[in-house]
């Protein structure tokens, strides 16, 4: 069945209302949010022109998704050798609006574009580089926003066992670097074939060893917020009985989603069995350390709660390692025996 223009007239409609309707109830608040920390009190965008910009950006989104490899009767690109100049517009004015919607500063607009020209190369190439660049864009527009917002409190987070402590400047500053190094991590996964190094990097696991560099990072950090006390100015009525800026049941959902991903990667044969048993013993024993921990009374815990926490950690993962090792490491005597 053929479809036409007037067909598609109504479900458009609906989905444009939808889409308002959305924007005034998740996206408008938080452009007010985004607003207030690049422009201050005086700069505040208001609902309607955060609105009309974010219906502007989905329109022009839509129609690059539209544009994006159409061809003609006789099998040519719309515009012949000019489609994909017209598309690269058409997906740059798209994030200009959106970038608009938060009332930055006309400096501040090339950044959108160049995420959304890096994160559209990179799904439609798949390669490393483009990768590469739109994790070093959200890295710097995460620096602008640690710098403007952070710069100048003195509020320190202990980070490891004996009081060693860093500001909260440097902490979200690491926060920003493993959100960098998950990015990598995602690029080396859906990686097209054929790339720089490749066989190189999968003889020797570097995915593997990406993965499991994250989930120790991921654990350093998430310990630190558990034990974190929450500041006095955000105890509300909302958060009654909540101690701590971090909640043990994230811990449980990051370590849920690492097992998955995990299980699904050597499941492909994109990382190796070493990399995954010791990804999931990490993954496996900070849950254990936390429901442990959760379990216990502040009473029992005491101040070095943080070394205890580790202490758990460690020896739950060197022990599922230790059981899990000679599964991956050693092969049964029948297939030896089949071998020779």
């Amino acid at each position: 069945e053929e479809r036409t223009l007037r067909g598609a007239s109504v479900p458009m409609a609906v989905s444009l209302l939808g889409c308002v309707a959305f924007q005034h109830r998740y996206l408008v608040p938080l452009c007010a949010r985004a607003s207030y920390i690049v422009n201050g009190h005086d700069g505040v965008v208001s609902s309607t022109l955060a609105t009309s910009f974010l219906t502007l950006g989905t329109l022009l989104a839509y129609a690059t998704v539209w544009f994006f490899g159409r061809k003609n009767s006789s099998g040519e690109y719309l515009l012949g050798e000019y489609h994909e100049d017209v598309f690269q517009l058409l997906l740059a004015c798209s994030a200009v609006s959106y970038g608009l919607s938060c009332k930055p500063n006309w400096s501040f607009l090339p950044i959108p574009m160049l995420l959304a020209e890096s994160l559209a190369l990179w799904i439609i190439t798949k390669q490393l580089r483009y990768a590469a660049l739109t994790a070093f864009v959200f890295f710097t527009v995460g620096t602008i926003l640690v710098a403007y917002r952070l710069t100048f409190l003195n509020e320190v987070v202990e980070i490891l066992p004996g009081g060693r402590t860093i500001s909260l400047k440097r902490f979200a500053d690491a926060a920003l670097y493993s959100s960098m190094w998950l990015l990598l991590l995602v690029g080396l996964v859906i990686r097209a074939h054929g790339g720089y190094a490749a066989e190189i990097m999968r003889r020797y696991d570097v995915t593997g060893i990406f993965l499991v560099m994250y989930n120790l990072f991921l654990v350093v950090m998430e310990f630190a917020l558990l034990r974190e006390p929450m500041p006095l100015y955000s105890r509300d009525n909302f958060e009654v009985g909540r101690v701590a800026v971090y909640s043990p049941g994230i811990a449980y959902v990051t370590g849920f989603l690492v097992i998955l991903i995990t299980m699904h990667l050597k499941g492909q044969k994109l990382i190796k069995e070493g990399s995954a048993v010791v990804s999931t013993s990490l993954v496996l024993g900070k849950m254990l350390s936390v429901l442990i921990e959760s379990s216990l009374d502040a009473a029992s815990t005491g101040s070095n709660s943080l070394a205890r926490l580790y202490l758990r950690w460690a020896s739950a993962s060197l022990l599922l390692i230790a059981i899990s090792a000679p599964r991956c490491s050693l092969q049964p005597v029948h297939v030896k025996m089949t071998k020779q």
